[in-house]
Order: C-alpha cells, then sequence, then structure tokens
C-alpha cells in the first residue's frame, strides 16, 4: 500500500485493508508449507462503525464482501476431520439420487458516478477493478452447455407454452435527494439525473391483472362500485377537470426578476402603490414583493417615514422626487391618497381636498404619458381584525412605538375611512392606473393576485415597447381643461434699447436694503420665492441675479445653474430635477435658467418628442400653480437684447481673456437659429404666461436697466404677496 492509501484505510477503515493484505500474505506463505488441503481463517467480523461508513459512503459493498468471504469458506474433505466431517462423509457415501443444481450468483450491482470517483480518489480503482471482474464472470448458461445447472430452465423450455409468462415490472429508481443532485450537477454534469430519468421513463405502468401482487390494492379498488359522493354539487370537481395546482411562487419571483431586468433594457419606469388600512398588512405584502425584485432595479418609499423638512414643501414634492427613472420600480408603502382620505375624513376643507384629488390624478397622468407604469392596490380588512391587529401590536414592546394615535382615530371612525377610501378609489382611478382590491385576512390569496398583477403589466408594457407602441405620448394630457393664460406681447415688440433715468448706484442701494428686509419677513412667515431666468445668450442673466442675490442673507437663499441634464435626469420625468431643487419656505432659490429648455433648445434640437414638447407647456403650468397654491411667490424674466447688442457681447467676450471663458461654440450656432428661437420664445411667452406665474419681459440692452428692473420686479411681487396674509 501507499502511504495516502494506508493513511485513507487507518481514517476511514480502521486499518482493515491493510490487515487483510497482511492476512494475505500470512495465509499464501503457509498455503506452501501446509497440507494441500488447508483449512479458511474466517473474517473478522464488521463493528457497528464500520458497518456505518460502508453504508453511508459505499453501498454497503464491504459488507456484501465479507459475507461473501465468510460463505466461501471450504468444507473439510472426508478424512481430514472425521468427528467434525462424520455427518458430511456419510451422506457422501450415500447415492445421489439427483443432480445438484449450483444457484447462480447474482448480478454485482453497478456502482453510481459518485461511487466511482469515491475509488478513483481514494483506491485507486480497484473497486471498480473488481466490479469488473466480477460481472465478466458471471455467465448465462445456454441450455445444454450445462445440464446440471439450468436443467429446470432446459425443462420448462422444452414443454408447450400454455399460458404467456407476464414478467413484473421492475420498482421504479429511487429519487435522488437535493444534496444528491447538487453533487452530480457539480461534479459530474447531471449524468447521474440523466441515467435515473432514463430509468424511471422505461419503468412500465402494470395493468390490473399483469402485476396482481404489487398493485393489489389498486386493481380492487378499480373493481368496486363506485361510492356516491357525499360533498355538495358546489364543492365537487367537475368530471374531467384537474384539481387546480398550488401557485409556484419560486418561479412567479424568478418570472417577475427576470420581467424587472427586461423593464430596465426597455427603459420602462414602474410606480407600484400599496394603500390600504392601518396594520392591514402593507408592510409585509411589499416584503414578499421584493424577494422577487432585484434590490439593485427598486427603491421603496414609506408613507410617514419622510424628514422633517418634508413639511417644509409642497405636498407633492416627497413623491415627485422619489418617482423611478426608467428601467426603475418605486414601490411607495402608503402614498398620496392617505392625507387627501384625511381631508375628506376630517371634512373641513371640501375644496382643497377636491383640488387634492385633481393634483394626484394630473401627476400620475404626467407619470402616464411619459411611458410609466401604474399598479395600484388597497389591502381591506374588517374593523374588528383591523381592532385586534392594533391591539397585538400595542402589546409588543418592539411594535409599540410604530403606533401613533392616529391609527387607533382610524379603527374608531372605521366608517368614515371607509366611505374615504371608496370615494378615493372611484374619482382617482384612470387609464392605466386602475386600483386592485386585496384582501388582507387572506395573505396567500393576496400576494398571488399581487405577483400576477404585476408580472402582467410588466409583460405588456415590454410587449407594447418592443413593439413600438407610443400611444402613451400624447400631445395633451387627458380629461383636462388647460389653464388659461394672459395676452402677453411677442418679443420683436419690444424696444430693447431702454435706459436707466437717474442714479444707478442709488437706485441698485435702495432696492438691495428693501429686499433684504422683505426676505427676513418672507423666512419669518415662511413664504418660498421661485425666481426664474431666461433670455438670449449674452444678455445678462448673470448680472441681474448677482446684483439679486448681494442683497440677501446666504443663508436662506440658492442659485441652481440649469445645463444640460444629466444621465440621472435624462432618466426622470423632465420636471423631477426641478421638483428637488424647490426652495423650503421662507427660502429664496434662483434658476440661472429653467424647466423652460423643454420647449426651446430640447424642441429645436430634437432632444424630445414633438408630443413631449407640446404637452409640456401644460405641464409646466401646473408644476407651477403647485407651487402658488403651496403659497410660493414666483417671479419668471426673459432678458430681451437685440441681435447686434448680443454679436457686440460676443466680440467683446472672444476679445477679453477674463471673459473668454462666457462665450463657447454652441453660443455662436444659436445665434445662426435666432428666427427659429424666437418664434419657440414667442410660442412659451403665449402659452404659459398665467396670472399666478406671469412672464416680464425685460429690456435688456442696458445692463444698469435691466438689474434694476429686476430687483424691483422682484420687490413688488414680494410685497403683494406679504399685503395677502
Amino acid at each position: 500500500m501507499t502511504l495516502w492509501d494506508s493513511v485513507v484505510d487507518e481514517l476511514f477503515f480502521g486499518g482493515r485493508e491493510k490487515k487483510a493484505m497482511e492476512q494475505a500474505a500470512l495465509a499464501a506463505a503457509e498455503a506452501e508449507a501446509c497440507a494441500p488441503v488447508c483449512e479458511l481463517v474466517p473474517a473478522k467480523p464488521m463493528s457497528a462503525w464500520d458497518r456505518a461508513v460502508d453504508d453511508i459512503f459505499f453501498g454497503g459493498r464491504e459488507q456484501a464482501a465479507l459475507a461473501a468471504a465468510q460463505a466461501e469458506v471450504s468444507v473439510p474433505a472426508c478424512g481430514e476431520d472425521p468427528e467434525a466431517d462424520a455427518d458430511v462423509c456419510a451422506a457422501e457415501s450415500e447415492p445421489i439420487a439427483e443432480p445438484v443444481k449450483p444457484v447462480p450468483a447474482a448480478p454485482a450491482k453497478p456502482m453510481s458516478a459518485w461511487d466511482r470517483a469515491v475509488d478513483d480518489i481514494f483506491f485507486g480503482g480497484r473497486e471498480q477493478a473488481a466490479l469488473a471482474a466480477a460481472q465478466a464472470e458471471a455467465s448465462i448458461p445456454v441450455c445444454g452447455e450445462a445440464p446440471e445447472a439450468d436443467a429446470d430452465v432446459c425443462a420448462t423450455e422444452s414443454e408447450p407454452v400454455t399460458e404467456p409468462v407476464k414478467a413484473v415490472p421492475a420498482a421504479p429508481a429511487k429519487t435522488m435527494s437535493a444534496w444528491d443532485r447538487a453533487v452530480d450537477d457539480i461534479f459530474f454534469g447531471g449524468r447521474e439525473q440523466a441515467a435515473l430519468a432514463a430509468a424511471q421513463a422505461e419503468a412500465p405502468i402494470p395493468v390490473c391483472g399483469e402485476a396482481p401482487e404489487a398493485e393489489a390494492a389498486v386493481c380492487a379498488a378499480e373493481s368496486e362500485p363506485a361510492k356516491e359522493d357525499s360533498e355538495s354539487p358546489a364543492e365537487a370537481q367537475p368530471a374531467g377537470e384537474a384539481e387546480p395546482k398550488a401557485y409556484d411562487f419560486d418561479a412567479a419571483k424568478e418570472k417577475l426578476m427576470a420581467l424587472q431586468h427586461k423593464l430596465q433594457e426597455a427603459k420602462i419606469p414602474m410606480v407600484i402603490v400599496l394603500e390600504g388600512w392601518q396594520a392591514s398588512g402593507k408592510g409585509t405584502l411589499a416584503g414578499e414583493l421584493l424577494e422577487g425584485l432585484d434590490p439593485r432595479g427598486y427603491s421603496v418609499a414609506v408613507e410617514g417615514l419622510y424628514s422633517d423638512d418634508e413639511d417644509l414643501y409642497p405636498a407633492m414634492h416627497r413623491y415627485w422626487v422619489n418617482m423611478p427613472k426608467q428601467g426603475m420600480v418605486s414601490v411607495f408603502i402608503g402614498s398620496w391618497y392617505h392625507d387627501l382620505c384625511a381631508m375628506l375624513v376630517k371634512g373641513k376643507h371640501p375644496k382643497r381636498s377636491a383640488r387634492r384629488l385633481k393634483q394626484i390624478r394630473l401627476m400620475e397622468q404626467m407619470l402616464l404619458r411619459d411611458g410609466a407604469v401604474i399598479e395600484k392596490f388597497f389591502i381591506d380588512v374588517p374593523a374588528k381584525v383591523q381592532k385586534q391587529r392594533l391591539k397585538e401590536l400595542h402589546s409588543r414592546k418592539m411594535t409599540r412605538k410604530a403606533l401613533t394615535k392616529a391609527d387607533f382615530a382610524q379603527n374608531k371612525h372605521y366608517d368614515k375611512w371607509q366611505a374615504a377610501y371608496r370615494q378615493v378609489m372611484e374619482e382617482s382611478a384612470q387609464p392605466g392606473a386602475e386600483w386592485h382590491l386585496l384582501s388582507g385576512e387572506d395573505k396567500k390569496a393576496a400576494k398571488r393576485t399581487l405577483y400576477e398583477t404585476v408580472i402582467a403589466s410588466m409583460e405588456q408594457a415590454i410587449t407594447l415597447r418592443q413593439n413600438g407602441d407610443r400611444s402613451w405620448d400624447t400631445e395633451t394630457l387627458t380629461d383636462h381643461k388647460p389653464i388659461p393664460t394672459e395676452p402677453i406681447a411677442t418679443l420683436e415688440t419690444y424696444e430693447t434699447n431702454l435706459t436707466l433715468e437717474g442714479s444707478y448706484k442709488e437706485a441698485v442701494d435702495t432696492a438691495q436694503k428693501k429686499l433684504h428686509k422683505l426676505q427676513y419677513e418672507l423666512f419669518r412667515k415662511g413664504i418660498p420665492v421661485v425666481i426664474a431666468f431666461e433670455g438670449w445668450d449674452a444678455a445678462g442673466k448673470g448680472g441681474s441675479i448677482r446684483r439679486l442675490t448681494s442683497a440677501l442673507d446666504p443663508r436662506c437663499f440658492d442659485v441652481v445653474p440649469i445645463a444640460s441634464p444629466t444621465a440621472e435626469e435624462k432618466a426622470h420625468h423632465h420636471l423631477w430635477r426641478f421638483w428637488k431643487a424647490l426652495p423650503k419656505r421662507g427660502d429664496i432659490t434662483v434658476f440661472d435658467r429653467t424647466w423652460y429648455g423643454r420647449v426651446m433648445v430640447e424642441r429645436l434640437e430634437g432632444f424630445c418628442t414633438e408630443a413631449q414638447w407640446k404637452r409640456a407647456y401644460e405641464e409646466m403650468n401646473l408644476f407651477e400653480r403647485d407651487l402658488h397654491r403651496d403659497g410660493a411667490v414666483l417671479c419668471k424674466f426673459w432678458l430681451q437684447i437685440s441681435p447686434e447688442e448680443q454679436l457686440k457681447r460676443f466680440n467683446s467676450r472672444s476679445e477679453n481673456p477674463d471673459k473668454q471663458w462666457k462665450i463657447t461654440e454652441e453660443d455662436w450656432r444659436n445665434r445662426e437659429k435666432w428666427s427659429l428661437y424666437e418664434e419657440a420664445v414667442n410660442d412659451m411667452l403665449q402659452k404659459t404666461n398665467t396670472a399666478y406665474a406671469p412672464w416680464t419681459v425685460v429690456e435688456a440692452d442696458s445692463k444698469q436697466f435691466a438689474r434694476v428692473k429686476v430687483l424691483e420686479t422682484v420687490i413688488a411681487a414680494i410685497e403683494k404677496r406679504l399685503a395677502e396674509e
């Protein structure tokens, strides 16, 4: 034996292999010296531990070999040991009445792939060699060649056949465990499973009468008369109809994740809303859904867990900033509907609640028209069930802190909340954003409906997108009357060469001091201000902004420069990046270029579809109306200069090394499209000049005149808003 074989023999077999080799060598030595017939030494019995190891790792082959060795112990010949074999010798002296038929040896059991691997690694293939030799020696006798061995067989073959003998079908192959399948997949490429499947396929199905011993119970059952069905007609299974299979959630999760990745490839955003009663199981269902989604492709927003700062922003801000980008899924556990229902339950401001409902419908429409998929679910539970669950949650220390007085108040006023939920679900349902009702009592059924609905929704969206269907990209928002606008003159009618009368420095100083005082008043009353600057390149936007902000406390204002959208911003709705940049109550935000780029540069350069920029006018009006209704002051400026003044400033910047950074190749290209931009700007002014967010066209050939006009316009707007308080 090699050193490795010796170690394995000691660790796994207690040294039996080594002892067997020593005994074999001793027996060989004794055989040369002893009498012609020597008595074999009986094999040593195996211990319980050895038998267990043999059963687990080697299928009992060690024990079979031991039994065979014991059976081969020779019987002493007559005369060698008369005391021991008197009976045997006496029997041998009697005449033989009938030839003794040796029993054929049982065929050796084939080794599995795992056993062969173990044998190759640990025993050098000796086990397989022995098995091959045993199989080669097991020959089947042919009639006439060995009459003593096969007398019965030949006799049977010579008799006339009266009735065909029906063979008993082989027992089906034993199924493999999960561990065996894993080992087979990893080490043997699934060959063991393939062989098992083939064996099972070849196993014939017994027919009644062919194998009565194997299927007595089945045949007996078939022969008995059918008993009357004790079930009611409603519960009875229809004839020929199979029992419904249990829903395979594992398969559903795999399918859901595969669809999620296809959704990413198609750049389709998806919004999933889980709304319902407190303690109805929204969080549990959300967790069940997220098990089937790739965590790199979704985000979760929970109603009631937003930061305290969210109360300082417009009501829809917290939802807009959590909307998904293309290819992502946003799951809202609780949503914009909860606050609306609370307003209806209180019943104090019916106009405000009606306004909020329309605001929600329009937000969902904007998302749908931008290609998003929306699925809304309501989890319903009876009042008694909700009350019991709230008690259980309150009885546990871990969950008690998560409850609020409002949760118990909802159960107390269950009927009012139920009426509010029904009203909201009826009035907010629209094509592409319907409601699905789930039972909070039957969690398994709710989970199944949730999975089936989301999977079907994803499949439909992907199919439509692959077929090039863009029916969602419409020029208008449906079910909405456009916001009326105020008349405004076209750009070519403005005299751009107006100049300032009086001292420029004195006018600026006076305006800045006044603005400084007004800022603190705004902060004290919590009134936000949004100042938007648009205009021709080199019109003086930056200079006007500097004169404006130099009068303000820097802790309460922000300047947001708007350039071409980043990849992240392009993947969202075009207003998403502006919702993120809005000021808190009491703060001022200045936008250096704005959301109106959608209907100017994006329109002219082909960065969006025609339907998108035409729809954007109304979307921007709605956006500004939300800000106005939240109490914000809105000032929108267009700085108008003549083409001659623009060329003069372009040349000045090009010639001044300290100002060359202000001029770019894109500025020169845009100048060549002056007439196209002028048309686009006029459309913008006409379609977005609303009473609550009017445009101010600033004649800006004179920088001093323009800066003072901007300051005075902002001051007038703030004073008007403060007067309304």
